[in-house]
């Protein structure tokens, strides 16, 4: 929901820096954990801060009927 994580969509190198950073020497000591590139969009889903009254409904994401 581009609405509700900022206003806009995230860039590719936005996505890539991540990435690099996970296949570095830096990020060794690293894993079995999820890195989330979403603009705290998940945290705010899980402190109740997202208005989920203006989220278009799953249906409609998918373009498919009910």
């Amino acid at each position: 929901m581009t609405s509700q994580s900022g206003g806009r969509k995230a860039a590719p190198g936005e996505v890539a820096d991540a990435l690099a950073f996970l296949g570095s020497d830096a990020a060794s000591y690293i894993n079995g954990t999820n890195l989330l590139i979403d603009n705290g969009f998940s945290a705010a889903i899980t402190t109740n801060q997202i208005d989920y009254s203006s989220m278009p409904a799953v249906d409609a994401l998918t373009n498919s009927s009910v």
